[in-house]
């Protein structure tokens, strides 16, 4: 009997440690989750301004190249026109976009110059 009774104790300190482990993986899990649904805003940057892009923010999880770019072909001036951002094929874009979605930024910068900004209406 006393043998059970210590087999008993043993499995309820195990029992114990695996429930522990496996509630602080759903609270890392939830956390996750909570910070891929965060909204992430995107900015132009000129030389001499920042500018919001209005009414327009992309949930982190689905920030990818095609939808930052989906979104600018949106606000852009003339829809039959493709429009020309140096920034957008450098490496930086796709370091800003990988930083975004490991959630170490909470904003998207785009690089522009005064040129390449009179391709959008910043009023949308």
């Amino acid at each position: 009997m006393e043998i059970i009774e210590s087999i008993i104790s043993i499995l309820d300190i195990i029992t114990i440690f695996f429930a522990t482990i496996t509630m602080l993986a759903v609270l890392w899990n939830w956390y996750k989750n909570k910070k891929s649904n965060d909204k992430i805003v995107i900015y132009f940057q000129t030389q001499t301004e920042t500018i919001l892009l209005k009414n327009i923010s992309i949930i982190r999880k689905h920030i990818t190249r095609s939808e930052v770019l989906g979104i600018l072909g949106v606000v852009q001036k003339n829809s039959k026109e493709r429009y020309n951002i140096a920034y957008l094929s450098q490496t930086r874009f796709f370091n800003d976009l990988y930083d975004i979605q490991t959630s170490k930024s909470d904003k998207l910068v785009i690089e522009i110059t005064d040129e390449e900004l009179e391709q959008f209406d910043i009023t949308k």
